[in-house]
């Protein structure tokens, strides 16, 4: 086995030696992938009818041993993989109810700040008529007749007529004022 320095070297040591060579004890210049390989193909052209059956039968065997594994793990890989869906449409939905929280929260602060506004303007409003109740009742007590006397009394006693303060009725139309006189 002399020098063996390019690979067309090599490839002529095995093909002169390669009957004798040992697939487990090869010389440390030919044990290299390629003749390796090519021991076993050269090894199974050597053997009887009988031993190649047996060699190939437990070549089958191991591929579909190696198949049974793949099936075997198949199933472990989808739940694998659909348990990480699940993980993501978990976090898609937190994302959804935080959301919609969110906005129910916004939706009731908004309805707070309404009917805030709707009793301030109730309030406004029950204001509003309270000082015009009093208004006119002032209205109708201040005025002076005969004698001293004020009131309705003294104004029906000296014959002075009382027109009231003309307001917009809100069932009327705009133009419309209402006016009383009293005798």
């Amino acid at each position: 086995m002399g020098q063996l320095n390019d690979p067309l070297d090599y490839w002529l040591c095995f093909l002169e030696n390669g009957a004798t060579l040992d697939a487990d004890a090869l010389p440390e210049r030919l044990d290299r992938p390629e003749q390796r390989s090519a021991l076993v193909v050269l090894d199974m052209l050597v053997r009887s009818e009988l031993e190649r059956e047996k060699y190939e039968a437990r070549l089958r065997d191991r591929l579909e041993i190696e198949t049974l594994e793949e099936l075997r793990d198949e199933p472990r890989r989808d739940c694998e993989t659909a348990l990480e869906q699940l993980e993501d449409q978990k976090w898609i939905l937190a994302d959804i109810i935080r959301d919609q929280d969110m906005i129910r929260c916004e939706k009731q602060e908004a309805l707070r700040k309404g009917e805030e506004q709707r009793l301030a303007y109730a309030e406004a409003l029950r204001e509003r008529k309270e000082e015009s109740i009093l208004l006119d009742f002032g209205a109708s007590r201040t005025g002076t007749g005969s004698a001293g006397k004020s009131g309705p009394t003294a104004r029906r006693a000296s014959g002075a007529t009382e027109t009231r303060a003309c307001r917009t009725h809100p069932f009327l139309p705009s133009n419309h004022k209402s006016t009383g006189s009293r005798t």
